[in-house]
């Protein structure tokens, strides 16, 4: 079956993988399931990426996440019987974890909802992999690659805010203290504006294999 189908998608040409792997307008569906349905003969069944959610647009979610960290506080009631400095400790270091958490979580919980590859059909794989390629995906080896690329991203992001927070707990002055989570805002905006590309092709394949059709195994 999926050598046929490989020989269907190259006979087919690239107008049919564009129908299969494109995200699909509102009122085409029924024509992107017909395409299977003249194929086979059967009705798709639900694709293992159905329940794939949009993936946040980065530049949105950066820009949110740097306004809201930079004005964050700790609650009053953290500031009881707390010198001035200590409570400056407390909120540069409130700040720091603000920024963290609204980077890396939304990353964490979007990378979650992808199936490994190990869990997909050969079929499946092989219309995953045309869809990258159709969706310019090639300069990653494979779909996993694209993954593991942005757990990478994550995991530097979180280390990165966890090795300044200590930072600033063993600041001895205010000034340090402020120009310690300065840096690291400073340097976790250009470590995720570097990933932006990625971002966005994590965002583009997410929202087309929620899309996908696939025929029943």
């Amino acid at each position: 079956m999926l050598s046929t189908a490989v020989n269907v998608f190259r006979r087919g040409g690239r107008h049919l993988l564009r129908s299969l792997c494109t995200v699909a307008e509102k009122g085409t569906e029924p024509d992107v399931k017909s395409i299977w349905e003249d194929l086979y003969g059967l009705k798709p069944s639900r694709s293992p990426f159905r329940r794939l959610r949009s993936v946040r647009a980065p530049e949105k979610l950066l820009a949110k996440a740097l306004k809201v960290a930079e004005s964050g506080e700790i609650p009053k009631r953290k500031r009881k019987n707390k010198t001035y400095k200590d409570v400056h400790r407390l909120n540069e270091k409130h700040k720091i974890l603000t920024l963290r958490s609204m980077l890396v979580e939304p990353l964490d919980r979007d990378l979650k909802q992808f199936p490994k590859e190990l869990s997909l059909h050969e079929f499946e794989k092989t219309v995953v992999q045309l869809c990258m390629n159709v969706e310019n995906l090639r300069k990653y080896e494979c779909y996993d690659d694209l993954l593991e690329r942005a757990s990478e991203l994550q995991r530097r992001l979180h280390n990165r805010a966890k090795l300044q927070q200590e930072a600033v707990l063993n600041a001895s002055s205010r000034l340090d203290m402020t120009r310690i989570r300065q840096e690291t805002f400073v340097s976790m905006k250009n470590l995720y504006s570097k990933s932006m590309t990625l971002l966005l092709d994590l965002q583009s394949i997410s929202r087309t294999l929620r899309n996908l059709q696939v025929f029943p195994t």
